[in-house]
């Protein structure tokens, strides 16, 4: 194949969710003007939602009675941008983690026409390899009748009232496409 048939992506939109306690929401505030500093005002942020209540899977790390937000930034990016992201929401992390145990979770992520992709540090089965130790999986797939999970799509991912934020953030990608240069 010719490298003059080879389609350049569409930009994204970057969201980062974030995990945290009662106890660390006074730090919250400060991490998420660093996020803004760095990627861009936001565009949307979804409803405080009890993670607790779905898994207890953090709690021993972070603590009981886990909340969680999820960002949405203004301006797109360049899919391959989401490693470096990653990279730089652990710094943030670790940044501020008490006794080696985080206080917070930042879980970057991007929204395309086609899906919802997570990155992580980890690798499993359904993950690909990006670049830098950081790998990618799609949480969730969009068919004509609207978002579909897939056998490793996050509990929190399957809500109604979390996959409607993002078929409404979707609609507005729509119409802000544009092709990276």
């Amino acid at each position: 194949m010719s490298s003059k048939n080879i389609k350049k992506p569409l930009k994204v939109r970057l969201f980062i969710g974030i995990l945290y306690s009662d106890n660390s929401k006074s730090v919250l505030d400060d991490v998420l003007k660093i996020l803004i500093e760095k990627y861009g005002p936001l565009c949307r942020t979804s409803d405080e939602y009890s993670f607790s209540s779905i898994t207890k899977y953090y709690d021993s790390e972070l603590g009981s009675g886990l909340k969680k937000r999820i960002y949405f930034f203004e301006k797109l990016i360049a899919p391959g941008d989401i490693v470096d992201i990653k990279l730089f929401c652990n710094k943030l992390e670790d940044k501020h983690r008490i006794i080696n145990s985080r206080t917070f979770n930042i879980d970057p992520g991007y929204l395309s026409m086609h899906n919802v992709v997570l990155v992580s540090t980890k690798n499993f089965t359904h993950r690909i390899y990006l670049d830098k130790n950081i790998y990618a999986e799609i949480t969730l797939i969009f068919k004509k009748e609207g978002p579909h999970e897939l056998e490793w799509t996050y509990p929190d991912f399957r809500l109604t009232n979390i996959k409607n934020l993002f078929v409404e953030e979707r609609k507005k990608l729509l119409n802000e496409s544009i092709i990276i240069n």
